[in-house]
């Protein structure tokens, strides 16, 4: 049975998702960065590059595996028992014609990063895509219905499982197979749990009129989806095949170190926002609302986040990493900024295909891709620090697309960003300024004591910057914090 919501349930729903994907996100982003420092510690930048290799191809496969069908099934309103089943079976079936198509092509994709220990990782590590395909239907379920409680869990178990094995298989000499059984291990696990806490089970009750629906949604979140891959892992796929395995490496762990910075505090956001925004569909005006007021409150943490990232990107390279991953400063400092003002137009893809046109995405994305491949091609050969840099100056170009498809597809002034960045930039600009005092004062000070001072004087500058220039901003958003903690608990919707 289906329930419609009217805005405040939905909007009360979205609080209470957002506490509790908060949570998963903020002990899973908490336990992984802490078990990647860990194996960082113990292993190479060369097994980095071997996995980063893999994950990159498994990233692309799982998009095209998936059609774009589980955002479709998020959206949709009606009949989902019958839609669900086609999703899980399209899913599956195409799981394992990719996985035979991982068997055969393994070797060529080693020869192009110049390794032949990819080939064999390659072929046991991919087979999380007929494992995640046994779960991915359930998964969508559960965020459709914002039972974000219960992936608290899943997204728990998933975070530390992988430590529990690669950790001591490290220690044992094991290199990149470490890696490879940790996740393998975390897969399995996702999958056992999912089931238990979904009541979903598949059929064989298979429409074809739901699904052609399906699927003519799906095709363009598969080619946003596949476009994005292109434009998410083009740069490590240019930049193994130039540099090399070991320069991957660096990259990579560089490249998932501020991605935990950013993702703790606006993953949790990305699924609650796309099911929150599917269900305000019928009321456009309440829509933009929300997706202002929440590109207001993201510009507020993510601007002096990254930066915060890029000023402090050496002592975190020393405190954190050591000499054996020199260059992964630069990284750091890059994707900091990258990220800090990347994040402004973040959600847009979630508006976008929560209104039905998710092709939007894919126009936007056909565009970028058309002069940040050629760029970073020619960029690569030149080294690690004019890669990074180049990646920012394309990404300011991409910026400046986001604002203009905002504008022309839902009605936003071109000004709408500057409105929200406006307060941000203006007290980073005087966290800045304590930040550097505090570097020069403290040069022979202990790295950590180093790192933990910049850190702690960064946010507190911050704040208080921002409560001079803009009080009322914060007092909003600790007032929605504050009411996502004290919602009570709701009945599911379709579990």
């Amino acid at each position: 049975m289906n329930t419609v919501l009217n805005t405040t349930e939905i909007k009360s729903k979205a609080l209470k998702s957002v506490k509790w994907s908060s949570f998963g996100e903020l002990l899973s982003r908490s336990i992984s960065p802490l078990i990647t420092l860990i194996l960082a510690r113990i292993l190479t930048p060369s097994d980095f590059g071997v996995l980063g290799v893999t994950m990159i191809t498994i990233g692309i496969l799982q998009s095209i595996q998936t059609l774009g069908l589980d955002a479709a099934l998020i959206q949709r309103e009606t009949e989902l028992k019958k839609a669900a089943n086609s999703v899980f079976w399209i899913n599956f079936a195409l799981s394992l014609i990719a996985y035979c198509l991982i068997l055969l092509f393994a070797p060529v994709i080693g020869h192009f990063f110049h390794s032949d220990s990819v080939v064999n990782v390659l072929r046991v590590l991919c087979l999380q895509l007929p494992i995640y395909a046994l779960c991915s239907t359930h998964f969508s379920l559960l965020r459709r219905g914002f039972l974000f409680k219960r992936l608290f869990f899943v997204k728990f178990g998933v975070s530390l499982i992988p430590g529990l094995v690669s950790i001591p298989l490290a220690l044992l000499g094991k290199g990149v197979w470490a890696l490879v059984w940790g996740y393998l291990a975390g897969s399995v696990y996702q999958v056992l749990i999912l089931w238990m806490i979904s009541s979903w089970r598949p059929t064989f009750d298979f429409d074809k009129k739901i699904t052609k629906k399906l699927l003519s949604f799906g095709f363009w979140v598969l080619s946003e989806g596949l476009l994005g891959m292109v434009i998410v892992w083009g740069d490590a796929i240019i930049l193994g095949h130039f540099m090399g395995i070991g320069d991957l490496g660096i990259y990579r762990l560089g490249f998932s170190f501020v991605m935990f910075a950013f993702g703790l505090f606006f993953n949790p956001l990305s699924p609650v926002l796309y099911s929150t925004f599917s269900r305000l569909q019928s009321d456009f005006g309440q829509l933009k609302k929300t997706f202002l007021n929440v590109n207001q409150m993201i510009a507020t943490v993510s601007i002096p986040m990254g930066v915060g990232l890029a000023l402090c990107a050496g002592t975190i390279s020393q405190a954190v990493f050591g000499d054996k991953w020199k260059g992964i400063e630069v990284v750091i400092l890059s994707l900091g900024i990258l990220n800090g003002f990347g994040w402004l137009v973040g959600i847009n893809p979630e508006v976008y295909r929560a209104i039905g046109r998710p092709d939007v995405n894919t126009k936007l994305q056909i565009l970028t891709a058309v002069y940040y491949i050629p760029v970073y091609i020619i960029a690569a050969p030149y080294g690690l620090f004019v890669f990074c840099m180049t990646r920012i100056g394309v990404a300011v170009v991409a910026q400046f697309l986001h604002i203009y498809f905002a504008h022309r597809y839902l009605g936003l002034p071109f000004t709408y960003l500057g409105k929200c960045i406006r307060s941000p930039l203006l007290a980073s600009f005087i966290m800045s300024i304590v930040i550097l005092s505090f570097a020069n004062f403290s040069a022979d000070m202990n790295v950590w004591f180093k790192a933990f001072g910049v850190v702690g004087l960064g946010v507190i500058s911050y704040m208080f910057a921002l409560w001079a220039i803009e009080r009322e901003l914060l007092n909003r958003i600790f007032g929605l914090i504050k009411e996502a903690l004290k919602l009570p608990y709701e009945k599911p919707v379709n579990a």
